[in-house]
């Protein structure tokens, strides 16, 4: 016992008084506790049923429960827009045009799952 402590308990004890505190961590209360099992079981239901640690390699939101097909390609915009800019090299602006394979798919111009 360090010697603060053992001056404290001698200095409670000659004078008659018993230091004494209330409950101060909120986390230990019995509504908290009761509050905290009502939200990790609200969490361990939402993951059983939706499974965001599955195998797929499908672009899932589990914040909405969507999920999508493997045309999401987002991961690749930086080599799609470099293969454009490679494309208009010695063009003039009325000669060169988008074309369509020349995009990402993101998750709002992709088709969801489900």
């Amino acid at each position: 016992m360090p010697a603060r402590s053992k001056i404290n308990c001698a200095m409670q004890e000659i004078t008659d008084a018993h230091n004494s505190s209330s409950e101060q961590h909120k986390e230990s209360t019995d509504i908290r506790q009761s509050h905290d099992n009502k939200d990790t079981e609200a969490i361990l239901k939402f993951l059983i049923s939706t499974d965001p640690f599955s195998t797929d390699t499908f672009l899932r939101s589990i914040a909405i429960g969507v999920t999508f097909d493997g045309s999401v390609n987002l991961e690749n915009a930086e080599k799609v827009g470099n293969q454009i800019l490679k494309g208009m090299v010695c063009k003039s602006v009325q000669d060169y045009s988008f074309r369509r394979t020349d995009q990402v798919t993101t998750k709002d111009t992709a088709k969801s799952k489900s």
